[in-house]
Order: C-alpha cells, then structure tokens, then sequence
C-alpha cells in the first residue's frame, strides 16, 4: 500500500518506503539514470554493502512508482556522529534519482520533503551531503539546506606535467610544468620528522585497536561521524571491490595514527586521495609521519597529485600547510561540489549544525568515493 501520493497536473505516484527485493528495481533504475553500476563493475552486491551491511540500522530509502515501475528514489546511509560527549544518528543523501522519463513533474522535490518529515519524526538529527551543480538549485532553494562550505579540497602536486598537458593540449607545457613541480615539490622526500621513535606500519585491514585510538582523538573536532572499528571496517574493509591502502603510526607499540588513501586513474594522471586520516594530536610529529609515508608513496606510484579534504578549523590543518597541501581554486575543479545539511530539529541546534568551524569532513565521510 502506499504510503503517500504525488500529485501534480499530469499524473499521480506512490510513496512507499523500501521493502525486501525492491533493490532490483533500484540498481536498474540507477543505472538507466548514471549509465553505469553503482560499484565498479556491478551493482547489486554494492547496493547489498551500502544498505544491508551498515551497521547502522534501518534501511532509509523513500521510493517513488508509477504502478510497478520505479520512477525516483531518495536515499541515504546512517550514520553515527559525535558531538561533544553525545552520539546522534545522521543521514547522508545519495543516489537521488529520478526517471529520465519522468523528469520535471516534481518527483525529486516532493519525494525529499515528504522523506525528511519522516526521519524527523523518527528521531534523526540531520541530513547532509554533497550536491553537485545538478542539485544544488534543488536542495538550496526548494528543500532548505544550508551551504555549509565549499568542499575543502586540497592537494599535494608531485608532477603536474599530465595535469598541464591536459588542460593546456601543450606537450612542451607539460613537460615543463612536470620538470618544475618534481624539482619544487620533490624535494620534500627527504624531510623527516624530528620524532623519530615512531614506526609506520602497512595494514591489511583494521582491528579492534581502532576503537582505543578513536576514544583518544574523538573531541578532536565538534562534529564527526563516529570512527570506531564497527564503522571503518564495514566502511572500508567490507567494501567490495576495495582498493585502499592504511598506513598506521606506532611510538612504543601504542597506536598513535592512521591515514586511509584510494587512488584514481584520470586523463591527467593518477591521483592518490586520503579518504580518512586519525591521529592522537598528543603525540609528537605523528601526523607528519603519516603524511611523509603517503607522500614518498605516491611519488613511487608515479601520482600527479595527492588530494585531500581539510576544513577550516581541523587540527590536522597546520600539518597538511606544511607538507604543501594548497586548497585547489573552483576553476580547476572538475565537477562542481559543496558541502551542506539539513537540520531535522532533533538535538543540534541549526547555529551550531551550520557552523563550519564545528565539522570535521574527510573524502571517506561522502559517497564520492
């Protein structure tokens, strides 16, 4: 039965929240929509991690038909955050589609209104998310969420030759831009820390040390989603088709740190991303450490840049400046992103949930990745 009605001068769809099977439906929509799997190569097993693996329950998903046929979805993960000695379940919105044949009777915005009322009344503190220029009209006009920030997206150049060459379709421009940043920003492979005492190791996987790490760091930053072990190894471990390297920092045997990097290959090169980093500020030069391990890496690989997310107020920002992370100019972005929220009243006041200085956001907190 559904559970809401769309109506419009055209036709009329069901609302219904999502039940047990309906992701067969949801995959081919999503792929008839991005022309492409959720994952790499296929999407139900990545649809089946996303949703039914989360640790964080229920399922949150409002569905949008016309009669059998899936025409819309708005969609989010759950997620644990922590602010100032208080967990609050949170949402981030993804995958929002809608029929190309259906585009333009109001789908998406009355499917997200009536989906928030929903986890309003359910509890949830907010929603938030990424919207690229595609929604961002949408979700800032129509559906009231606040741009919290510009996404924060800095990078380490190594070679910007293929960046260069790329965007100027100069070879010699090219070759002269790789030769001057392997010159400029390679001569940082020999900088040490002068704590020497601590031991980068290469994981596997994570472990239960996560959580004694994630207890020590955790009012780092006002606002995070939780970095317990139950979150990082479904998040990254459980994740099919996973590709990331963890690097963690040792002084003494006691785990001090961990850096969470991906990389991608683009026209311009490959590009390495830290999609987490976790560091006991307490302990001497640890980040520093991690990011020299990322960078001699990411040089060995032959990346063109290493990028990474840091926002205004992180404690992490003053090392990312000194290992020459430069917040890279919208111009030269690829694809226009912000970062913002929604407040559903439920235990943070909209000051404080809009305020950027208070949040903690890394590549790992979206869905971009």
């Amino acid at each position: 039965m559904p559970e809401e009605i769309i109506e419009n001068a055209k036709r009329s769809f069901e609302l219904r929240a999502y039940q047990p099977g309906n992701e067969h439906a949801i995959c081919a929509l999503f792929e008839r929509v991005f022309g492409k799997p959720m994952g790499k190569t296929e999407s139900l097993r990545h649809w089946r991690w996303e949703f039914l693996e989360n640790p964080a329950k229920p399922i949150a998903i409002k569905l949008a038909w016309d009669g059998n046929r899936l025409v819309g979805q708005e969609a989010a993960n759950i997620l644990r955050f922590y602010s100032q000695g208080k967990e609050y379940l949170a949402l981030l919105i993804f995958d929002t589609m809608t029929d190309p044949d259906y585009q333009g009777l109001g789908i998406f915005t009355e499917t997200a209104k009536i989906f928030y009322k929903d986890l309003s009344e359910k509890g949830y503190a907010f929603v938030y998310g990424f919207p690229n220029a595609n929604v961002i009209y949408a979700r800032t006009k129509k559906l009231d969420w606040k741009i919290i920030y510009d996404t924060p997206i800095c990078v380490r150049p190594l070679d910007t030759g293929g960046f260069v060459r790329e965007r100027t379709k100069s070879v010699f421009l090219g070759k002269c831009a790789s030769i001057f940043s392997k010159k400029v920003f390679g001569a940082l492979r020999s900088n040490k820390t002068r704590d020497t005492l601590i031991e980068i190791r290469k994981e596997k996987k994570f472990d239960t040390w996560a959580n004694e790490l994630w207890d020590k760091c955790k009012n780092q930053h006002k606002l995070w989603a939780v970095r317990d072990y139950k979150y990082l190894s479904w998040r990254y471990d459980m994740r099919p088709e996973s590709n990331y390297d963890l690097y963690t920092a040792w002084g003494n045997n006691i785990l001090a740190g961990y850096i969470i990097t991906t990389e991608i290959n683009r026209k311009e090169g490959k590009i390495v991303f830290i999609a987490d980093i976790l560091a006991d500020n307490k302990v001497n030069g640890v980040v520093d450490r991690l990011l020299n391990a990322v960078i001699q890496e990411s040089i060995n690989k032959g990346a063109t840049m290493i990028s990474s997310m840091v926002m205004p107020n992180s404690v992490y920002k003053s090392a990312f400046r000194k290992k020459l992370f430069i917040k890279l100019p919208r111009i030269l972005m690829p694809q226009e992103i912000h970062f913002g929220a929604y407040s559903l009243d439920n235990g943070l006041s909209k000051e404080f949930l809009y305020d950027a200085d208070i949040w903690h956001i890394s590549w790992g907190d979206t869905d971009l990745l």
